[in-house]
Protein backbone atom coordinates (compact mmCIF):
# COMPACT_ATOMS: atom_id res chain seq x y z
CA UNK A 1 0.00 0.00 0.00
CA UNK A 2 1.00 3.47 -0.11
CA UNK A 3 1.68 5.13 3.54
CA UNK A 4 -0.24 8.76 4.13
CA UNK A 5 1.44 9.45 6.99
CA UNK A 6 4.88 9.22 8.66
CA UNK A 7 5.81 8.09 11.86
CA UNK A 8 5.39 3.49 12.56
CA UNK A 9 3.02 1.26 11.19
CA UNK A 10 2.31 -1.17 13.36
CA UNK A 11 0.73 -4.94 12.19
CA UNK A 12 -1.08 -7.34 14.71
CA UNK A 13 0.47 -11.19 13.29
CA UNK A 14 -1.67 -14.43 14.66
CA UNK A 15 -0.82 -17.52 13.03
CA UNK A 16 -0.32 -20.69 14.48
CA UNK A 17 -1.72 -20.19 17.74
CA UNK A 18 1.04 -17.09 17.75
CA UNK A 19 1.00 -13.42 17.96
CA UNK A 20 3.72 -10.99 17.70
CA UNK A 21 3.59 -6.90 16.28
CA UNK A 22 5.85 -6.20 13.39
CA UNK A 23 6.71 -2.30 13.45
CA UNK A 24 7.61 -0.86 9.89
CA UNK A 25 8.89 3.00 10.08
CA UNK A 26 7.43 5.05 7.84
CA UNK A 27 9.90 7.86 7.21
CA UNK A 28 8.30 11.66 5.31
CA UNK A 29 8.97 11.99 1.83
CA UNK A 30 11.38 14.61 0.94
CA UNK A 31 12.74 16.37 -1.81
CA UNK A 32 16.14 15.81 -3.13
CA UNK A 33 17.69 16.36 -6.03
CA UNK A 34 21.41 14.96 -7.36
CA UNK A 35 23.21 18.19 -8.54
CA UNK A 36 21.95 21.69 -8.82
CA UNK A 37 23.65 23.81 -11.62
CA UNK A 38 23.62 27.41 -10.54
CA UNK A 39 26.35 28.16 -13.18
CA UNK A 40 23.49 27.35 -15.49
CA UNK A 41 21.26 29.51 -13.60
CA UNK A 42 19.08 31.43 -15.56
CA UNK A 43 18.13 35.32 -14.75
CA UNK A 44 15.04 37.37 -15.57
CA UNK A 45 15.65 40.26 -16.05
CA UNK A 46 19.35 38.83 -16.28
CA UNK A 47 21.16 41.99 -14.90
CA UNK A 48 20.69 44.62 -12.20
CA UNK A 49 21.94 48.00 -12.00
CA UNK A 50 23.31 49.32 -8.68
CA UNK A 51 20.90 51.53 -6.62
CA UNK A 52 18.19 50.63 -8.63
CA UNK A 53 14.95 48.43 -6.73
CA UNK A 54 15.33 44.65 -8.64
CA UNK A 55 12.95 42.03 -8.85
CA UNK A 56 13.29 39.02 -10.64
CA UNK A 57 13.95 35.34 -10.50
CA UNK A 58 16.53 32.72 -11.79
CA UNK A 59 15.24 28.93 -12.87
CA UNK A 60 18.25 27.02 -11.41
CA UNK A 61 18.57 23.71 -13.22
CA UNK A 62 19.21 19.83 -11.29
CA UNK A 63 19.31 16.60 -11.88
CA UNK A 64 17.80 13.70 -10.33
CA UNK A 65 14.59 15.25 -8.94
CA UNK A 66 12.20 12.53 -6.92
CA UNK A 67 9.14 14.04 -7.71
CA UNK A 68 8.46 15.32 -4.47
CA UNK A 69 6.65 18.67 -3.46
CA UNK A 70 8.65 21.22 -1.74
CA UNK A 71 7.48 24.21 0.25
CA UNK A 72 9.58 27.91 0.28
CA UNK A 73 13.05 28.10 1.25
CA UNK A 74 14.55 30.41 3.65
CA UNK A 75 15.68 33.86 2.59
CA UNK A 76 19.27 34.26 1.88
CA UNK A 77 21.05 37.76 1.69
CA UNK A 78 23.54 38.29 -1.06
CA UNK A 79 27.13 38.45 -0.32
CA UNK A 80 29.61 40.34 -2.67
CA UNK A 81 27.05 42.93 -3.85
CA UNK A 82 25.04 43.12 -0.74
CA UNK A 83 21.29 44.82 -0.46
CA UNK A 84 19.50 41.85 -2.07
CA UNK A 85 17.97 38.86 -0.79
CA UNK A 86 16.45 35.87 -2.89
CA UNK A 87 14.83 32.07 -1.85
CA UNK A 88 13.75 29.01 -3.48
CA UNK A 89 10.08 29.04 -4.52
CA UNK A 90 7.31 26.13 -3.94
CA UNK A 91 6.82 23.90 -5.45
CA UNK A 92 7.62 20.03 -7.19
CA UNK A 93 10.48 18.35 -9.03
CA UNK A 94 9.92 16.37 -12.00
CA UNK A 95 11.16 12.79 -11.84
CA UNK A 96 14.76 13.25 -13.53
CA UNK A 97 15.51 17.07 -14.38
CA UNK A 98 13.94 20.32 -14.28
CA UNK A 99 14.59 23.57 -12.67
CA UNK A 100 13.80 24.94 -9.47
CA UNK A 101 12.86 28.89 -8.98
CA UNK A 102 14.74 31.43 -7.24
CA UNK A 103 12.98 34.70 -6.98
CA UNK A 104 15.56 37.78 -6.12
CA UNK A 105 14.76 41.24 -5.09
CA UNK A 106 16.06 44.10 -3.34
CA UNK A 107 18.61 46.67 -4.13
CA UNK A 108 22.02 45.65 -4.95
CA UNK A 109 24.40 48.64 -2.98
CA UNK A 110 27.26 48.39 -5.46
CA UNK A 111 28.22 46.55 -9.00
CA UNK A 112 29.83 43.92 -9.43
CA UNK A 113 28.70 40.20 -8.63
CA UNK A 114 25.99 38.91 -6.03
CA UNK A 115 26.14 35.98 -4.78
CA UNK A 116 23.65 33.27 -3.08
CA UNK A 117 24.62 30.19 -0.98
CA UNK A 118 21.72 27.94 -1.77
CA UNK A 119 21.30 24.64 -0.22
CA UNK A 120 18.30 22.39 -1.36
Amino acid sequence: GTPTTSGTANFAINFGGQTCTFSLTVDVLSATVLTLDCAGALPSPPTATENVVYGGSASIPYTGGNGTSYGNGAVINSTGVTGLTGLVGAGTLANGNGFITFFVSGTPTSAGTADFAISF
